[in-house]
């Protein structure tokens, strides 16, 4: 549940031009409340 929640917001974090070390910090964000 939580790991295709994490995805999806991957995904939609994809779809932007963000930048990259931003977008690892929020994907480490939500992949560390994902393990938890």
């Amino acid at each position: 549940m939580a790991m295709t929640m994490a995805k999806s917001i991957t995904m939609t974090i994809a779809k932007f031009n963000v930048n990259s070390n931003e977008k690892k910090t929020i994907t480490s964000l939500i992949y560390s409340n994902a393990s938890s």
